[in-house]
């Protein structure tokens, strides 16, 4: 090497430092700009885990707060699962609906599911349509009725209209349509409250 050395003119010199450099920048120079965008990479990912613990923190801090009040209503908080069971479904509230529309003497044209309304912490929701064919009197003691059982089953829209000749100046039937949403509880897979 040392011979290498002493039989190299300056021109020489210059030209494999030149190439050698030229290597170096090629194979091994880093500016920082990978360091850089690993370090915003991380910086981005630091945010989104902080955002999610915040998140969690929330639904724990819900999740405490509702096992106090549940431990402390006792009997009372199972009285409200009577109202807001855990097994109930869509065919459930139908057949309840249908039940009670049959009961006072209304007839029912139509009875079906509009998909799932919303999910909520501990609970979601039943959404049915129902269509009814009665007199006055029967639909709005079909309505009342539904105020009597021992679900959570509220009206969400309701139209009313005249369907046939009026006799004595009272429409013969009524129809009747509305959706009723009703309350199922929710609980996590193992069996404790779902987050």
């Amino acid at each position: 090497m040392t011979e290498f050395l002493e039989r190299l003119d300056n021109s020489k010199a210059f030209l494999y430092s030149i190439i050698l450099g030229a290597i170096f920048y090629v194979t091994m120079y880093d500016d920082g700009s990978i360091k850089e965008n690993q370090i915003e990479n991380l910086n981005v990912q630091v945010q989104k885990n902080t955002t999610e613990i915040i998140k969690l923190k929330k639904e724990i801090r819900e999740i405490q707060g509702f096992i106090v009040t549940m431990n402390k209503l006792g009997a009372k908080f199972d009285k409200l699962l009577q109202y807001i069971p855990e097994k109930f479904n869509v065919n459930d509230q139908q057949k309840i609906i249908s039940t009670e529309a049959r009961s006072v003497g209304a007839e029912v044209t139509s009875l079906k599911s509009v998909g799932g309304g919303e999910k909520f912490s501990f609970y979601e929701e039943i959404k049915v349509t129902v269509r009814l064919k009665g007199a006055y009197s029967q639909i709005i003691l079909f309505l009342s009725n539904l105020t009597k059982i021992n679900k959570v089953i509220v009206m969400d829209k309701m139209t009313l209209s005249t369907v046939g000749a009026k006799i004595k100046g009272e429409p013969s039937a009524v129809s009747f349509s509305g959706t009723f949403i009703g309350y199922r509880y929710i609980k996590d897979k193992s069996g404790g409250l779902r987050r």
